[in-house]
């Protein structure tokens, strides 16, 4: 989910590959999801749009507490494209 090729891969894949990944980990990709979405790196930066967006996707895909608290947290986020995924993901969850 790190690797080089997700980041140059064209952004329906990337979305497709990240709901891939949350269906399938499910509770055990809460944490690299979070981190994703949620995370800042050196300096206070935060990942690129697009993976921050299709993270938000990917949680929206994992049922449960945990994952509906991460997409909570970013729900007030500044980019509107993240912020659009992650209200996306919260009608979409069942």
């Amino acid at each position: 989910m790190k690797g080089r090729d997700i980041r140059s891969a064209d952004i329906t894949e990337k979305v497709a590959i990240f709901q891939a990944y949350g269906t399938v980990a499910e509770t055990a990709g809460l944490a690299l999801l979070d981190g994703l979405l949620n995370g800042k790196g050196f300096l206070g930066k935060r990942e690129p749009t697009e993976i921050r967006a299709a993270a938000a996707l990917a949680l929206g895909q994992i049922p449960g507490a945990d994952a509906r608290a991460s997409l909570i947290k970013a729900s007030q986020d500044e980019d509107p494209v993240v912020r659009s995924n992650v209200n996306r993901a919260l009608r979409n969850e069942s």
